[in-house]
């Protein structure tokens, strides 16, 4: 009761020294950095409100500003080697030379803010809808960076480990920050999800049933496209979403 309604709280783990980028980044490609709230000093570090995430990209010889990408959320599969598990929350911006490339740190804010009660995953995608060659990501001086800490994912490929995603010389940590609130209130007092959990759907009148646990489905092994409401997908009452809702729910509506 006595914390403050506002316990700002940044996460990163890259050191602000540049020392690899990419010049073949191609479309669909993503590059992921997992974060932790635990790193926070104010208490209780949950539930953590992502509001924005800083970015910062390499300008090299030929490539084209301004470019397209999605900054993403994703639930973390257990600790950080388990990788990205669902896609919480996908945001498409573009980005131009004079806010985003080095040395300027641009800062994108989401439109909807992001509750999470354990730690995650910020990614971005290139989506593709601007001119190749991209300007590149950085990563830092730590080489090789800590593969569970940093991931990747290719176009043809699904995600893979920092130390599996790249041949050669593995790089360091992806340079990236994210910005946010600990212990928020906010995220508390989300009234999205109203008594009982299971209208997965958000359907208006408040009905579980089939429809919902399609949408459950689609959620966790389909599209993957974020959910209206988080809480109400949180059928088992434990952290993140994942298949023993989707077994709650099944349990509730037909067992």
């Amino acid at each position: 009761a006595a914390r403050s309604p506002l316990d700002a709280c940044s996460l990163w783990n890259n050191s602000d020294t540049i020392q690899n980028y990419y010049s073949q980044i191609v479309a669909g490609e993503r590059y992921a950095a997992y974060m932790n709230p635990q790193r926070c000093s104010s208490s209780p570090q949950y539930p953590y409100e992502i509001q924005s995430v800083d970015l910062s990209l390499f300008t090299f010889t030929g490539c084209n500003w301004p470019v397209e990408v999605a900054i993403e959320i994703w639930s973390a599969r257990g600790d950080s080697c388990g990788g990205p598990g669902n896609l919480l929350s996908s945001q498409t911006k573009t980005l131009d030379k004079l806010n985003f490339g080095v040395p300027y740190v641009g800062t994108i804010t989401l439109a909807q803010s992001v509750c999470v009660n354990s730690p995650f995953f910020v990614a971005v995608r290139y989506t593709g809808t601007t001119i190749a060659p991209y300007p590149s990501v950085m990563m830092d001086n730590h080489s090789p960076a800590d593969s569970c800490t940093n991931w990747g994912y290719g176009p043809t490929t699904d995600w893979d480990k920092w130390n599996q995603f790249w041949y050669g010389t593995i790089p360091g940590n992806l340079i990236i920050w994210v910005n946010g609130e600990s212990g928020s209130l906010a995220c508390e007092s989300n009234g999205c999800c109203a008594g009982t959990s299971g209208n997965v759907d958000c359907d208006p009148g408040g009905s579980i049933d089939i429809s919902d646990l399609t949408r459950m489905i689609d959620f966790l092994y389909i599209s993957f496209e974020p959910l209206c409401c988080v809480g109400e997908a949180n059928t088992d009452g434990t952290p993140g979403i994942d298949i023993s809702d989707l077994t709650a729910l099944i349990d509730y509506l037909y067992i």
